[in-house]
């Protein structure tokens, strides 16, 4: 039996451990992330290479809102010859393990990318013959069975993954490819990602939005992921593929994107393995470095042994097929691209070669009874126009506004933003007059029934704003289909063309936007409060037409074997939903395409209709490729008002 002295001093041993650990915690802090405890210390460690003064507590935390500096711009693309020179000096860090060629060319069969309910498809919008080029060289890409890479750039839309690894795993299961993609090496706060672990340890994470609390050499070289971690000895990175999706893992390359300040020594070990490490030294270069690795990845991990680091992260993938790099920054309506290096995203373009950049901005832009958005178009237009700057061989894809509802301050009631076809015209005025590509993120929704769909079957927050996992997929879906439409009408066309190899990317590119006048007159719409949500209950799925489909069965190249569909029984349970398989009939070749055929009600909501610009403004509003960068971007509305996330 427990003498009164020994209960007593465990009683004062207990409340020590805990003052203890409270003092532990407020002085180095503990938060969970990626399944890992990480200690706030390391965010707080200063690499003894730093000397940059930091700013003050009480401004360090201020987000920045950018502008589009063209004379900035210009002058580091005419810088490109000199770097150019550098580029050659680099070393090239590469790790061959088991090389794995890249499949060959062979074209897909137009068959294998046709369809069901074809008539719902959203269509990807074309404009300017310039856009026509660089989006069908990225479609051509996918049916001759080329590696292909996305760079989606968003705000928290798309953070964790969400939307980006469904339309991934689509993407892969019609194209070919595995892996995750681009995972940054350590991020200011704490997020959930199904798609990948990642564990960081020793490094200080540096946001382009928060400048003031950056140390200036950071703030020079931002990626377009608009993240950079800088650790010193013994700082240390592990990424890890997982299950969540068929092909996230088996992956045979990876890639780890760095920069140092001086020279630097790194240990990189492959699957946990100590027969499988290798060292690189990193030189002192105003250049990003890679190291390349060939071979089965399953779990990559870097430590640095020596000097100090500016990582941006790493990729984890397959050789071929497609590659979707999520690069979704919280709090960021699009204007961080204006605080990122184009030397930087250039070099990171070589090694990578996008194909296509994805922009998703412009829902906390968005405010009710707003229809005048000439500020926002005009800066989604510098948006573009840096885009194409900075990765000059790839097409640019604007994606539309989501769908979002608000709360009646008097009812209390949900109703739909009568502003979201407003933006919606605006972002696609800025797509179709500097020669991007534009797709319908709320069309898409709306094929669904809209946000209040989304949340009586909780695809949606409650916020009737952000959408979660289960929304993605059904987002991501409708995009994935688009391009598939859009590839199927190409090849069947026969004007698919084997792709050629990519252009010399230090070219000079230089984009001028001229200056025009968007004409929109909108009548107010009527907002439809939501009502209360109901108890989920078994609906049969049905079809909105929601654009009038190309006919092409007229159209040359018949099918090289006849199709017929095999529909699967609806399931009772609507978590379980059925899917609908496209299976080629005997003789054709072993190819399938799954999707899900959700189950969904259906609004019949009414909008007001949106005046578009007629064809002589449309005419007018062309972007030409010149040898001067001319901005004259005269803003139609005196106040301009941005909310983040």
């Amino acid at each position: 039996m427990m003498s009164s002295a020994d209960f007593g001093i465990r009683i004062w041993l207990l409340a020590g451990a805990v003052v203890a650990g409270v003092t532990a915690t407020e002085l180095f802090g503990l938060n969970v992330e990626g399944g890992a405890l990480r200690s706030a210390y390391a965010e707080r460690f200063d690499a003894w290479y730093v000397a940059d003064d930091v700013a003050e507590a009480n401004s360090a935390d201020v987000i920045v809102e950018y502008d589009a500096d063209f004379d900035n711009l210009e002058q580091q693309l005419m810088t490109m010859v000199d770097v150019v020179e550098q580029r050659d000096t680099l070393p090239i860090h590469r790790w061959e393990i088991t090389k794995k060629s890249a499949p060959k060319l062979k074209r897909m069969r137009s068959q294998h990318l046709l369809l069901d309910n074809r008539e719902s498809v959203i269509p990807v919008e074309i404009f300017a013959s310039d856009t026509t080029k660089s989006f069908d060289r990225f479609i051509d890409k996918l049916i001759w069975g080329d590696e292909v890479r996305v760079a989606f750039l968003g705000d928290s839309f798309v953070e964790g993954d969400i939307l980006t690894s469904d339309f991934r795993e689509f993407m892969q299961q019609t194209f070919g490819g595995r892996g995750v993609g681009f995972v940054q090496c350590d991020i200011p706060f704490g997020t959930v990602r199904r798609t990948v672990k990642r564990t960081a340890s020793g490094w200080n994470a540096y946001s382009v939005l928060k400048p003031k609390a950056n140390p200036s050499s950071v703030n020079d070289a931002f990626f377009v992921s608009g993240y950079t971690a800088r650790g010193g000895a013994g700082a240390k990175v592990t990424w890890q593929t997982t299950t969540a999706f068929e092909r996230l893992d088996s992956c045979s390359r990876a890639r780890i994107w760095l920069n140092t300040p001086d020279s630097a020594h790194v240990r990189v070990k492959l699957n946990g393995s100590e027969e499988q490490v290798r060292e690189f030294d990193l030189v002192n270069i105003a250049l990003p470095q890679q190291i390349l690795i060939d071979g089965n990845v399953d779990k990559l991990e870097m430590s640095v042994v020596e000097g100090v680091v500016d990582c941006y992260g790493a990729t984890i993938e397959g050789v071929g097929g497609v590659i979707v790099d999520n690069l979704s920054m919280r709090a960021n309506s699009g204007h961080a691209i204006f605080g990122t290096s184009a030397i930087v995203n250039r070099q990171i373009d070589e090694y990578a070669g996008y194909d296509l950049v994805v922009l998703q901005y412009g829902l906390n832009v968005m405010e009710n009874n707003k229809h005048h958005y000439s500020p926002y178009r005009d800066k989604l237009r510098e948006m573009i126009a840096y885009a194409k700057s900075c990765f000059p061989d790839a097409a640019v894809l604007v994606i539309g506004v989501s769908d979002r509802w608000i709360k009646d301050a008097e009812t209390e009631v949900y109703g739909r933003m009568n502003s979201i076809e407003s933006m919606t015209s605006y972002q696609r005025a800025a797509a179709e007059t500097t020669g991007a590509a534009f797709w319908s993120a709320a069309a898409a929704m709306e094929h669904y029934g809209g946000m209040s769909t989304f949340v009586r079957n909780s695809w949606a927050a409650g916020d009737y704003t952000h959408i979660n996992f289960a929304g993605g997929k059904r987002v991501g879906e409708q995009l994935y289909r688009s391009i598939v439409e859009y590839a199927y009408q190409r090849a069947v066309s026969g004007q698919s063309k084997m792709p050629s190899k990519r252009e010399e990317y230090y070219k000079p590119i230089k984009v001028e936007l001229k200056p025009f006048e968007q004409k929109i007159q909108l009548e107010p719409v009527v907002t439809t409060p939501a009502e209360p949500a109901p108890e989920l209950e078994p609906v049969v799925a049905q079809d909105r037409l929601i654009t009038e489909s190309v006919d092409i069965a007229d159209v040359a190249e018949p099918m090289e074997a006849p199709m017929e569909e095999v529909v699967e029984p609806v399931a009772e349970d609507n978590t379980e939903e059925a899917s609908t398989t496209i299976t080629p009939v005997e003789g054709a070749e072993d190819v399938t395409l799954e999707w899900d055929n959700y189950q969904m009600d259906i609004d019949d909501e009414q909008s007001a209709a949106v005046e578009e610009p007629s064809a002589e403004e449309v005419e007018e509003q062309s972007v030409e490729v010149t040898t001067t960068l001319e901005v004259d971007n005269s803003a139609t509305e005196d106040e301009f008002f941005e909310t983040t996330m």
